[in-house]
C-alpha cells in the first residue's frame, strides 16, 4: 500500500480511535511504529489550504497518545464535482513529472484511480520533458547504489557544456525547477546543478567518495556575503545556480552577475583563477583581498 493510500485510510480510523498509541496504529496497518510518526508528520502539512485553520490538526509524540484535533473533513468520503476532479487531476499529472517532490509511482496509481471514478473521464494533457525526467530516475539511482555520475552540464548562460564527474547527494524542487546537490569532483567542493541543463549524464562504476553532511546539504544562505561581479560568460558556472541573484548583459558580451559567497577566501580565490575573465565590483573588501594576494604572488 502506497503512503497516499495509507494516509486516506488511516486519518479516519484515528478520529475513531482517540488516544490510541503508535505502537497499536502499526499493529493495525502492518508498518513500524517509525512510520506512524512519519506519517503523522506528513498529516500535519495536509489540508484544503496552506494556512491556519485549514491543516490537519493532530497531537502526539514518540509514545504518547495520537488525538486527532481537526480533520479537514477528510474523515469522511470525499464527493467532488466533475471540475474539481479535473483540477485535482491536473495537480497530480503535474506532479508526477516532479519525482523529487513525491514518488511518481504512487502519484500514477492515484491518478489511475480517480480516473476510474469518473464517468466519462476527463482528459488531462500535461507536455513534460522526457529526457529531463530520464535524468532525474538516473540521479535517483545514483544516489541509492551510491555511485558516481559524469555529466555534461551548461550552466547559466554558457554556451558550451563543460563535462563533470559528480556525487550527487540529494534531488532539490524549487521554482517548478529540480536540481540535484552534487560533490563536484572539479570544483572540489558541493555544487548545485539544475536537472534540465545536463545535457548528458550516465553512472560510472565507480563509489562515492566524499562524505557530506545532511546540514551542509539542506543549507542556508542567509548569513552569505554579498557579492557584485563582471565576468566572460563561460565563468559564470563558478557560482551555484541557488546563490545568483541575477545576471545581466553588459558590453563586449560580459555578464554583471550579483550572487552570494560562503566565505571571500575562496571567492577571490576563483577570481584570481580566473586570470583577469572576473572582475570584482563589490564588496570593496574582496576587491581589496584580490588586489593584496595577487601582489604577494608577484612579490614571490
Amino acid at each position: 500500500m502506497n503512503h497516499i493510500e495509507l494516509l486516506i485510510r488511516l486519518l479516519p480510523w484515528l478520529v475513531s480511535h482517540p488516544g490510541v498509541s503508535a505502537e497499536v496504529v502499526a499493529k493495525e496497518f502492518g508498518i513500524t511504529s517509525r512510520e506512524v510518526l512519519k506519517l503523522l508528520d506528513l498529516l500535519q502539512y495536509t489540508g484544503p489550504g496552506q494556512y491556519g485553520g485549514e491543516l490537519v490538526d493532530v497531537h502526539f509524540g514518540a509514545g504518547e497518545s495520537i488525538h486527532v484535533i481537526d480533520a479537514q473533513r477528510f474523515d469522511r468520503p470525499i464527493r467532488m464535482s466533475g471540475a474539481e476532479a479535473s483540477t485535482l487531476l491536473a495537480g497530480l499529472t503535474y506532479l508526477e513529472q516532479m519525482p523529487a517532490l513525491a514518488d511518481s509511482v504512487e502519484v500514477t496509481q492515484l491518478i489511475e484511480k480517480i480516473s476510474k471514478a469518473l464517468d466519462p473521464a476527463p482528459t488531462v494533457d500535461v507536455v513534460t520533458n522526457v529526457r529531463e525526467h530520464e535524468c532525474v530516475e538516473l540521479i535517483k539511482a545514483a544516489i541509492e547504489s551510491n555511485l558516481q555520475v559524469a555529466i555534461d552540464y551548461a550552466s547559466g548562460s554558457a554556451t558550451n557544456a563543460s563535462h563533470r564527474t559528480i556525487e550527487p547527494k540529494v534531488l532539490l524542487t524549487r521554482d517548478d525547477l529540480t536540481y540535484v546537490r552534487a560533490w563536484c569532483h572539479e570544483a572540489e567542493a558541493l555544487r548545485t546543478f539544475r536537472i534540465d541543463r545536463i545535457a548528458h549524464a550516465e553512472i560510472l562504476s565507480v563509489l562515492q567518495s566524499v562524505e557530506v553532511e545532511s546540514t551542509e546539504l539542506a543549507r542556508s544562505t542567509d548569513s552569505w556575503i554579498a557579492v557584485t561581479v563582471e565576468l566572460d560568460r563561460e565563468h559564470l558556472g563558478e557560482f551555484d545556480n541557488d546563490t545568483v541573484k541575477s545576471v545581466t548583459e553588459i558590453e563586449n558580451g560580459r555578464l554583471r552577475v550579483e550572487s552570494k559567497v560562503a566565505n571571500l577566501d575562496w571567492f577571490v580565490s576563483v577570481v584570481l583563477a580566473a586570470g583577469g575573465a572576473i572582475k570584482v565590483v563589490e564588496p570593496e573588501e574582496a576587491r581589496e583581498l584580490v588586489l593584496h594576494r595577487a601582489r604577494t604572488w608577484l612579490s614571490r
